[in-house]
Order: structure tokens, then C-alpha cells, then sequence
């Protein structure tokens, strides 16, 4: 929903400007980029109208912005082109090298270089940025030590990344600014997912997601929720982890946020594999590989395999796992991701040693070894990497050897609760004491192992109890989902009836515009010659007097007749055009009052024609004199005109009080209407007989029609050709 109302340029000013800008800001905050998009231009076109050049640099600046962004979303590589040519504009526009606008062009040209992978030319414009604000501007000082961090998060340098998102938290310390907070936080979040530092984010997620929230920043608040997802995960609270997902998931669809989108479907994917439920965790990794392969960043690949890699092995199928695992280990090496690069290498190790290809296992596990020492000692992934050197040496048979390094892989394994590698060490110290022949210690370590294992058992089946609570919650998800939707399609379609509506009623209106404008042309501009031709007429039949012969005298006849035709027909037009132009004006009227003049006017024609007309007493009401005065005489008239030859007309007027509605019928005794023409007769013009046999415009019923609806009621009628006719209507009870 847009957040402003559409001013015309040429109505605007440089105060509207300004306006428009903020909610420019907000609509890019939301992520809404095709308006942000508009807005961009149209802030562009009036700023130069206006010739108001700040107005101008900030359109190509926020266009740039906005299209950055779209091109960051949907990986498309067209939109950096313009988006350069955008940051031109701006700066050959900022003539007086204005420092801010200077270094927010310089800002956006390190976010272009940053999406394009450019990571040397983006660093450059982060530094330049922070060496021009330094104490000076605070928003572009955090910012670009932000943006510093994430290049540094790309090229997978997490220390140096985390360094200087610290830096800016330490500025922040001095002059605090929520916003920036956000912007900081935000970022330390994305650092301490890819450091797996998970125990530091609880607090870190609820702070962002709040504040992403009150600033309106949706692709802040999916970061947060997909954080708040991995806690979760961590703590093997998977329902919770589920929820936070979809509602990433959900959220990254409908601002197209594709990023956010595979990120959440490959943490759902990672839920489903910590669950036991290897089918849907494979189906959504290769989903995440298949539909957002364009937009998958290498680390995130690295990890995919990787995953795939150990559902695989878990399933007993070595070949598929071990190449996962490669692929998952080669591109790690070339991106130089050492923390996957690691646990490709143990995993590798531990699958060759399954299949007793112990010397290459070793030469894995040694490789491993070196990359543990590199990354510090103390990581995630050296606990494997000691059982699998263990077992290598169990069956080198190096038992001593092999006790010590497997009994610091359980130590290793307890210490990040690795619940899988520590009952896996339980197994092969039972085993190496029975190679000893320590039959009691390899006693020991098998009730450990089995009391370890049981308990694993009962954490499985409570995890797949989980699965099928939260499939059957998705479900029910499902159905809510698809009855929203169901509502939001019903709710879109009356939308859509209503704006068909509304157009046909201002359609309509021009409409009823034109025929009343027609209808004062016909009583005004068409009336005048008609009077002309009808008074030069009886002017020349004058002149002539004694001399016009039998024939002249016919052809003067035909033409003050079309005349007198013609003046009637733009009358009852006039009448039938203006009925309803105005609200009705209504005030107690008797009916009876009503019908006597009427009848009155009427007195040449029903004494011409012998009719009778009969009444019962007639209701007052609240109605207009006018109109009921002229809907009774037209059906009066009606009735006399259409009267069955030789037979005297009879009408009668009868009324009674139904459904709470005056209910009134005028009846006759004349032609009747045949059926086939009975739709017809109300409709303007349309005539059932030749001129010559009945006189009339054909738009006298029309008119009665119009003024019953006008008046709140109903006009329709019965009739039998050669059996006389009943026209009724309904008036309301007021």
C-alpha cells in the first residue's frame, strides 16, 4: 500500500518535495521496490521541473538505492549497469561537491561493487567514506564501517569482519543512535551464524528483531528471524525453529527477497535432517540447489553438500555421501572457507575408513589436523577429526595410540554437546580394551555405550514425535493459509467487482451528463428552428390565403403536423431526461387531490373518447406532487389512447395496502399487449404501432417507469392481447 498521495508535478513544491522523500525512504525500508522505483523517478522529473538540484541528486542517489537492492534480490546483473549510470547523474548533478551527498554516492558505489563480488574496489569506497566522516558525519561513519565488515564476511575473514562491526558497536558506546544500532547488530548477528557462535545471539535476535520492527526494515527482520530460527535449532528446539523459519520464508516471498528465501528453506531443510526426516531435508536442499542455484553464495553451497554429504552417509550410501563431500571440501579450499573446509576433510576421513581405506583416511585426518591448529585448536569438527584418527590407528592396531586420541575425541565431544560423535567414542574404546583383552574396561564402555545409545534412542524418537507434530502443524498451517488465500482471492475479486463499478457508474454518470445537456439543447437550441419552420409555415400559407390549391393546402398539413410531432417529441424528451436531476422534493400528498386534476386535464380526451374512470379512495402520502401528477395522467392517457375501437374505455384505479407498500393498478379495458412485446414497453422509443394508428413519442411509459423508480417503487403490468391491461406500481409506506 502506498504511504502518500499522488500530487501532480506542476502542483508541487520544494516542502512537498521533502515530504515525498521520507516516505520515499519508508517505502525502500519496507522493501515495496517497484514503488520505491516510481517514487525514485517521479521525485527525479518534478526536482527537475523545479530545477531544485538536491531534489535531483537524491532521485538518482535513491534510484540507485532502489535498484540496487532489486538487482541484490533478484540477482540481475542488467540493473548494475544503470544503477552506475544513476551514481554518474548524481555526481556530475552535485557540481558543489556537497561532502554528504559526496559520500552517500561514494557509499552506494561500494554497495554496487559489493554485489558484483568487486571486493577490493567496494573495500576502497568503505574506507574512503570512513576517512571523509571520521567524528564528523556519525551515520556515514557507521555505515561504512558496516560495510567494511561485510566485504570481510564474504571473503569468509569472520575475525576481520567481526573487528570492525565491534569498532563501530565501540562509536556507538559514545554516541548512541537506535537506528545505527540496528544497522551494527544486524551485522554482528550475520557474523556470529557464520563463527557458529550460536550462545551469543539470544539477546542479539530479540534486539534486532524489535527494532527492525519499529523501523519499518523488513529485511532486517528477516535476518533476525531466521537467527532466532538457528538458536532455536541450536537447542534442539525444533518447533520453535520451524516457525521462525516459515515466517522468514513467507516474509522473503512477498518482498522477493530471494536470499532470504533459500536461506530459510535451507534451514528448514537443516530442521527436517536434525529431526531424523531425511526425505524432506534432501527434497529441500536439492530444491535450494535447483530454484536459487543463480543466488547461492559459495559458503552456503559449501554447506549444502556438506549436509547432503551426512544424510547420505547416515543412510548407509558411501559413494553418494563421499562425493557431497568432496565437492563440499574442493570448493571450500578455493573460496578458502576453513571452518567447512575442516569438517569436509574429517568427513571425508570418516567415510574412507568405513571403507577401510585407511591410508587416505590418514592423509584427510593429517590435512584436518593442520587446518585445526590454523584455526586456533579449539573448533567444531576436531572432535571428529580425533575418532577418525582413532579408529585409523585401532585398526593399524596402534590400541594405545588409538585410546588416547579417541578418549580426547569424547572430551572434544562433550565439551559442544556432540551427542553422535560421543556415543560413537564409546563404541571404539569398548572395542580397542577388547582388542587389549581388558575385557573389564571394554565391559564398562559398553554399558556406557548402551546407556548412551539408549538415551540418543529416546532423543530420536521424541525428535521424530516433533516431526510429525510439526507436519501435522504445517498442515493445519496449510489450510489456514489456503483459506486466506481462498478470502484474499474473494476479497481481490470484489475489490476488482467494485472498481468495475465504480468505472461503470462514472461511465453512468458522464452519461446521464450528456443526455441532460442533450435534453437542454432539445428543449432550447432544437425548439427554435422548429418554431421557425412551424411560423414562416403559417407565414407563406397566410401570403397565399385564397390561392393555395386542395394539394399545397395537404403538404402545409404534413408539415405543421411533423412540426407539432416533433415539439412533443422534444418535450416528453425533456421530461424523461430531467426526471431525477435533482433530489426529490417530497411533502404529504393526497392522491385523490391528485387524480381530480388529472382528470381535469384530461377532460377534452375522455370526453372525446366517452371513457369512464373509476377510483377507490387513494392514500396520502409522502411523495412529489409533480411527478405523481405526471405519472398518473401519462397512464391515464395511455389507457383512453389504446381503447378497443367501438367500445367505450373503462378504467379503474384500485389500491391496497401489501407488504408494507401502497400497491396501486390502473386498469383498462382496451388492446391488451401481446406477450412477445410486454419486455419492450418500457423502453424509450419503442413504439408496438404504426404512427398512423396511434399518435405518440413512444416515451411515455419510459417516463412512468423513471419516476416510479425515482420515487422508491415498482412500475410492471399484466396484459392479454384484445383482453385490456393492468399496469401496477408500488409506492413506499412514508
Amino acid at each position: 500500500m502506498r504511504l502518500f498521495v499522488f500530487c501532480p508535478a506542476t502542483t508541487m513544491n520544494i516542502a512537498q518535495i521533502q515530504q515525498r522523500i521520507l516516505a520515499a525512504d519508508k517505502l525502500w525500508l519496507a522493501r515495496q521496490l517497484h514503488d520505491a522505483e516510481q517514487e525514485g523517478v517521479f521525485l527525479l522529473e518534478t526536482s527537475t521541473q523545479l530545477k531544485y538540484r538536491q531534489g535531483q541528486i537524491f532521485g538518482h542517489l535513491f534510484l540507485a538505492k532502489a535498484r540496487n537492492t532489486k538487482a541484490r534480490f533478484e540477482n540481475s546483473k542488467v540493473l548494475y549497469p544503470i544503477v552506475e549510470q544513476s551514481l554518474t547523474a548524481a555526481t556530475l548533478l552535485n557540481e558543489q561537491s556537497n561532502k554528504h551527498f559526496h559520500s552517500e554516492i561514494t557509499q552506494e558505489k561500494g554497495h554496487l561493487h559489493l554485489n558484483q563480488k568487486e571486493f577490493e574496489a567496494a573495500k576502497n569506497c568503505f574506507e574512503a567514506v570512513y576517512a571523509e566522516n571520521l567524528d564528523l558525519m556519525l551515520d556515514l561513519e557507521i555505515k561504512s564501517l558496516v560495510g567494511l565488515s561485510q566485504v570481510c564476511y564474504y571473503q569468509n575473514d569472520f575475525d576481520e569482519a567481526l573487528a570492525y562491526v565491534s569498532q563501530a558497536l565501540a562509536r556507538l558506546e559514545e554516541q548512541p543512535s537506535e537506528y545505527l544500532q540496528l544497522e551494527a547488530d544486524c551485522q554482528l548477528i550475520q557474523v556470529y551464524l557464520r563463527r557458529r557462535e550460536y550462545s551469543k545471539l539470544k539477546q542479539l535476535n530479540q534486539a534486532v528483531l524489535e527494532k527492525a520492527i519499529k523501523y519499518g526494515d523488513v529485511e532486517k527482520e528477516i535476518i533476525a528471524l531466521n537467527s532466532t530460527a538457528v538458536s532455536y535449532g541450536a537447542k534442539s528446539d525444533f518447533k520453535e525453529a520451524v516457525q521462525y523459519f516459515l515466517e522468514a520464508l513467507a516474509k522473503s516471498r512477498h518482498i522477493g527477497f530471494r536470499q532470504g528465501a533459500s536461506n530459510s528453506l535451507i534451514n528448514t531443510a537443516t530442521i527436517y535432517a536434525n529431526l531424523f526426516n531425511y526425505d524432506e531435508a534432501l527434497e529441500r536442499y536439492h530444491s535450494a540447489l535447483k530454484d536459487f542455484d543463480d543466488i547461492l553464495d559459495l559458503n552456503t553451497k559449501v554447506i549444502i553438500f556438506n549436509n547432503i554429504g551426512n544424510i547420505y552417509y547416515t543412510q548407509d550410501k558411501p559413494l553418494e555421501s563421499l562425493k557431497y563431500f568432496r565437492e563440499s571440501y574442493e570448493l571450500s579450499k578455493n573460496i578458502g572457507y576453513g571452518v567447512m573446509e575442516l569438517h569436509s576433510l574429517t568427513q571425508i576421513s570418516r567415510v574412507l575408513v568405513a571403507q577401510k581405506e585407511y591410508d587416505e583416511a590418514l592423509l584427510k585426518a593429517e590435512q584436518a589436523q593442520e587446518i585445526i591448529e590454523e584455526l586456533g585448536g579449539d573448533v567444531d569438527g576436531k572432535q571428529i577429526n580425533l575418532l577418525n584418527m582413532g579408529n585409523i590407528l585401532y585398526h593399524k592396531e596402534d590400541y594405545a595410540g588409538a585410546l588416547r586420541l579417541v578418549s580426547r575425541g569424547i572430551v572434544a565431544a562433550k565439551q559442544i554437546k556432540d551427542t553422535v560423535s560421543e556415543i560413537r567414542g564409546y563404541r571404539l574404546m569398548a572395542s580397542i580394551y577388547e582388542k587389549e583383552k581388558n575385557y573389564q574396561k571394554a565391559y564398562e564402555y559398553h554399558v556406557v555405550y548402551a546407556q548412551a545409545r539408549e538415551s540418543f534412542s529416546k532423543e530420536r524418537r521424541l525428535r521424530q514425535t516433533i516431526d510429525l507434530e510439526i507436519k501435522h502443524s504445517l498442515e493445519q498451517k496449510e489450510k489456514e493459509i489456503q483459506l486466506l488465500t481462498q478470502k484474499n482471492n474473494y476479497q481481490s475479486l470484489l475489490l476488482k467487482q467494485n472498481e468495475q463499478i465504480n468505472l461503470q457508474n462514472e461511465q453512468l454518470k458522464e452519461a446521464n451528463e450528456e443526455l441532460r445537456q442533450f435534453a437542454y439543447v432539445a428543449s432550447h437550441d432544437l425548439k427554435e428552428p422548429l418554431r421557425m419552420i412551424g411560423s414562416y409555415a403559417r407565414l407563406l400559407q397566410m401570403k397565399k390565403g385564397s390561392e393555395i390549391d386542395e394539394e399545397e393546402e395537404l403538404y402545409y398539413g404534413f408539415l405543421t403536423d411533423g412540426v407539432m410531432r416533433m415539439k412533443n417529441l422534444l418535450d416528453d424528451l425533456l421530461r424523461y431526461a430531467t426526471i431525477g436531476k435533482r433530489d426529490v422534493d417530497v411533502s404529504a400528498v393526497d392522491l385523490n387531490e391528485v387524480l381530480r386534476v388529472v382528470i381535469e386535464n384530461l377532460t377534452v380526451s375522455i370526453e372525446e373518447n366517452g371513457a369512464e374512470i373509476k377510483a377507490d379512495a387513494l392514500p396520502t402520502l409522502n411523495t412529489n406532487e409533480r411527478m405523481m401528477s405526471q405519472l398518473l395522467q401519462n397512464l391515464l392517457s395511455n389507457a383512453i389512447k389504446f381503447r378497443k375501437p367501438n367500445t367505450k374505455p373503462i378504467i379503474e384505479i384500485r389500491h391496497e395496502y401489501k407488504d408494507d407498500k401502497h400497491l396501486i393498478r390502473v386498469i383498462d379495458n382496451g388492446i391488451g399487449i401481446p406477450k412477445e412485446y410486454q419486455e419492450r414497453i418500457f423502453v424509450i422509443f419503442q413504439r408496438l404501432h404504426k404512427k398512423t394508428e396511434y399518435e405518440g413519442t413512444g416515451i411515455g411509459l419510459s417516463i412512468c417507469q423513471k419516476i416510479v423508480k425515482r420515487l422508491g417503487g415498482e412500475l410492471w403490468l399484466e396484459s392479454e392481447d384484445g383482453k385490456g391491461t393492468i399496469f401496477l406500481f408500488t409506492l413506499p409506506n412514508k
